[in-house]
């Protein structure tokens, strides 16, 4: 796939055409089976910022970040940013919780064109709900302990970000249709050009499946 411009320096992207959509949040808020649903919506391709990273390292981000360190992670997560912001739209892209946390990244992101941003929100309580009940249906409950130990300090860190950054999006008891319909209303609403949700989608499924997949972010 080409990527014009990869060799940009971080924080220089241009702002992309209409097509494009991001969204941002802390772990647990539903970016990765939100966008999914979004695309389908869309008809646009769909981009996992964190699975780019880990096919990359062949490992989980978790791996990745406990073998390599923060520091290490973060770099190759400003690459990756500024590498799929330049490539071809449509898009919709999700990025790790963590990624606002970078001035070159805020930078970044802040240069995309108005309305096309999202931030999914919802209380932390529940953010860490999602976040358990995922690792207890995996088996693995005490993986999550060492991510959630400081989870209240690291949101509250980038809460202002996500709420600088993104137009709000509530998730609290809405499905993953319900979420990515209200965006794309959101998109039309912007002049984006895209079409209205599939009326013989699922929007009505049980807030309860809302987020089926929650990732270990960092």
């Amino acid at each position: 796939m080409d990527r014009p411009h990869a060799d940009r320096p971080p924080g220089s992207p241009d702002s992309p055409p209409a097509g494009f959509a991001m969204l941002i949040g802390f772990m647990g808020a539903g970016k990765s089976t939100v966008g999914a649903e979004l695309g389908v919506q869309l008809g646009w391709p769909f981009i996992d910022l964190d699975d780019l990273i880990a096919a990359e390292a062949n490992m989980t981000i978790a791996e990745a970040f406990d073998r390599y360190g923060e520091s290490h992670f973060r770099a190759s997560e400003s690459r990756h940013l500024n590498e799929t912001l330049n490539l071809p739209r449509p898009m919709v892209l999700a990025v790790g919780g963590g990624i606002v946390e970078s001035p070159d990244n805020r930078r970044m992101i802040a240069a995309l064109a108005p309305g096309q941003v999202f931030y999914l929100e919802a209380p932390l309580t529940e953010m860490v709900r999602r976040c358990m009940e995922q690792a207890r249906a995996a088996d693995k409950p005490l993986s999550l302990r060492p991510v959630l130990a400081d989870a209240e300090e690291r949101f509250e860190r980038r809460q202002d970000h996500y709420i600088a950054l993104g137009h709000p999006v509530p998730t609290l008891g809405r499905s993953p249709q319900q979420i990515a319909a209200s965006i794309v209303r959101l998109l039309q609403i912007n002049s984006q050009p895209v079409a209205a949700p599939d009326p013989t989608h699922d929007a009505a499924r049980d807030p309860a499946t809302a987020h089926p997949e929650v990732k270990h972010e960092r």
